[in-house]
C-alpha cells in the first residue's frame, strides 16, 4: 500500500510525512495502522 504513493505528498491532518511512515520499519507501520483503526472504529481522532 505505501509503495503506490508519491513520495512529495503533503502532510494530512496528522502532520505525519509520509516520508517518515515510509522508512520506518514494518513493526512501526503496524503500530501505525493499528492506531489507525482504533481511531476509526471510537470515532475518535486526536488533534495533535
Amino acid at each position: 500500500m505505501l509503495s503506490g504513493l508519491k513520495k512529495n505528498t503533503a502532510p494530512e491532518v496528522s502532520e505525519i510525512l509520509y516520508a517518515l511512515i515510509k522508512a520506518v520499519g514494518p513493526q512501526v507501520q503496524e503500530v501505525f495502522r493499528k492506531f489507525a483503526e482504533l481511531c476509526i472504529l471510537s470515532g475518535k481522532i486526536p488533534k495533535k
